[in-house]
Order: structure tokens, then sequence, then C-alpha cells
């Protein structure tokens, strides 16, 4: 943003030209024009797999430099003014309006397809649903009410109710045992496995206790399933992958390579969680070291 002349004379934020907009966009469609072209094959010659990995590759940086600029502006720049706050509040208003629209479209034709089957058959012959009203629904419930304990724990602390924090902790941490619990029902699951799941849950917290948000563990937690399940094609918590980008095969003892669990069960994911958590010390503060906001 330009400050010549004594510098703006309003509280919007004029942003300097950036390469990043048109270096993004070339990656995007380098990766997607690759996914495109690898799965136009035929059972004997399969696309080009590696133009897919330059356009990822690129993605994932332009994400992190351009991101980096942002906080750079906000946090050291100052240009965040509370117009421009108010203005990305809206933008992301805007964008979660979006999002509620493709699902009621999304929904809209899964009701119409399921009430009004094509044939008078639902599900469509060859597909074997299971039951969501079990192992599912109970996940669906554990997770829902932790939220709410959770935020009541938080709530308690802030008017320094120190019982219902309490309270609320051990609620908390009660339905985890039994989320953990509800875990064991996958196919595959291993006792190492579920010692992964507890220690995420401590390496998830203190990213949460570091930068006071939920967004890097739910992101991290995101890409790591869709990396196992979608990229890689080995098998999420027991549950086996299909029609990955990649075919891969767990090769030696279930305790090193995971086996049937995926890699959540080999002892080499417990030391990357390690490397995660020193990671996470290392490069995320919590918001009092760079904004001046008290805990």
């Amino acid at each position: 943003m330009s400050t010549s002349h004594g510098g703006p004379k309003h509280p919007y934020h004029l942003v300097d030209p950036s390469p990043w907009p048109v270096i993004g966009a070339a990656c995007a469609g380098l990766m997607f024009g690759g996914a495109v072209l690898y799965m136009h094959y035929t059972p004997d010659h399969k696309g080009p797999l590696w133009l897919i990995a330059p356009g990822l590759i690129g993605v994932l940086a332009i994400m992190a430099v351009w991101w980096r600029d942002v906080i750079k502006e906000a946090v050291h720049q100052g240009h965040h003014t509370p117009v421009v706050q108010i203005g990305l509040r809206y933008r992301m208003a805007l964008f979660i309006a979006s999002e509620v629209m493709f699902f009621a479209a999304f929904f809209w034709a899964f009701f119409t397809s399921a009430l009004f089957p094509v044939g008078g058959v639902w599900p469509p012959k060859g597909i074997h649903p299971f039951n969501p009203w079990e192992i599912p629904f109970l996940n669906t419930l554990i997770l829902l009410t932790s939220g709410t304990t959770v935020t009541w724990a938080h709530h308690a602390l802030l008017n320094n109710d120190r019982k219902g924090m309490i309270q609320g902790l051990l609620v908390t941490v009660i339905l985890g045992v039994c989320f953990t619990v509800a875990h064991m029902g996958n196919n595959g699951e291993s006792p190492i496995g579920l010692l992964l799941v507890f220690t995420a849950g401590l390496v998830f917290s203190y990213a949460v206790w570091r930068t006071g948000a939920l967004w890097w563990g739910i992101g991290f937690h995101a890409a790591w399933d869709w990396m196992q399940s979608f990229t890689f094609g080995v098998a999420d918590s027991g549950h086996p992958s299909k029609d990955a980008l990649l075919l891969s095969k767990p090769a030696g003892p279930d305790w090193l390579s995971g086996g049937s669990t995926g890699p959540e069960g080999s002892v080499l994911t417990l030391a990357v969680m390690a490397a995660v958590a020193v990671l996470i010390h290392l490069t995320l503060r919590k918001p009092d070291e760079d904004l001046g906001v008290k805990w």
C-alpha cells in the first residue's frame, strides 16, 4: 500500500501488486490438468502422473508464501484496520453461505434420487451402504457433545468458575475415552493406532494452546486423512481406501508398516507426531506474543 504524501487518507487496505495469484492459478491449472489427463486412461495405459506432482507442490508453496504475506500485513504492518476486518468477516460469511447453498443443492439431489429413484430401486444395484445409526451416529454424537462440554469449560474459565471448568473438562475427557473405545470397532484397528489417536489429541491440544484457535488442528487432521485415503491409497484407521491417486501396500511387520490399520498403526507415525509437536513449538506462537492479547 502506498504511503506517499503523508500516508493513506482512508481506513481501507490497498494491497501491493503480488505475483502469487497468477503463479497460483498456473500451478492449480497444471495440477488439475494433470489430474484430468491421469484419469483419462485405458486399461493398458495411464495418463502422465508426473504432471500432478509439480502442480500440487506449487499450490502448497503459493499457499504458504501468500498467507505469510497476509499475516505480515495484518500483524506486523497493521494494515488490517477495523474496517478491513469487517470486510474479511463479511467475505467469510458469504463463503459459508455459498457452502450452505452447495450442500442444499447436494442434499436436494440426494433426496430427490432417494425418494423418487430411477427404476424404483434405492440404493442403486451393486451398492451396499453401511448402517449409519450404529458407530457413525455414535461418534457424531460424542464429537458434538464434547464440543459443547469443552465450550462449557471454556466459558467457566472466562468467568473464574473453577468448579464448572473442572466439571466441563472431566465430562470432555470421559467423552474422549468413549470415542477411543468406539474407535476400537474399526476394521483392522490396533493398539498402536489407538495410542496414536491419544497422541494426536495431545498434539492438537498443544496447537490450540499455542495459537488460540482450532484451525491448525482441523487443517492438519483433514490433510492427513485426505492424503492417506485419496492420494496414497492406504488404509485410514483400518478402513481400506479405493480409487485413490496412487496404490500403496504395506510391506514389513505390522508394527513398523501399520499393516491393515494404515500408517496410523506404525510406531514411525508416533515419531512423526513428536516431530510435529516440536514444529508447533518452534513455529506457532501464542496470540499474546504477536498481538498483545492477554490469556
